[in-house]
This record gives C-alpha cells, structure tokens and sequence, in this order.
C-alpha cells in the first residue's frame, strides 16, 4: 500500500486492532488514548489479545439503543463455525 491509502485507513471512522507486533504496540496505543495512564492501560491489552480478540474503536451504540460515543474495546470474536 502507498502512504496516501494508509491515510485514508487511518481516517476511517471505525478502527479494528489485532494483536499487533511489538513494535506496533506503543503507535496504536497511542491512537486509542492520548492519556499516558490509558495509553499504558491498551498497551498492556494490545499485548495480551488473544485469537479470536480484537480491539474495536469507533461509534458504538449499547444494547438500549443509547448511543455510547466515540469509544475503544476489547471485542470477542465468534468463530464463524459456531454463528448462527
């Protein structure tokens, strides 16, 4: 990919992390929480995801309908095997 498609996948209004390398981890913390204690706080989650995790940061709406916000969690992945 050029550096101009990696800007506009960078601007996207919803973002999805995997574990990503080492190197990475402190660059997309970064991008969760300009916060250092946070920051720290997703640095520690990046490292510890697990297959079938991600970290999803956008707009999310709760099960009430209320909406939440710009916000970033730890999402749980169904295997597609076990979808319904």
């Amino acid at each position: 990919m050029d550096s101009d498609e990696i800007k506009r996948l960078e601007n996207s209004s919803q973002m999805v992390y995997f574990l990503p390398p080492d190197s990475e981890i402190s660059p997309v913390s970064s991008n969760l929480s300009k916060d250092s204690s946070e920051k720290k706080d997703w640095e520690r989650k990046l490292s510890s995801l697990k297959k079938g995790q991600c970290i999803s940061q956008g707009l999310f709406i709760d099960d009430s309908g209320e909406n939440k916000g710009d916000v970033a969690v730890v999402v749980d992945i169904t295997a597609i095997g076990d979808r319904g």
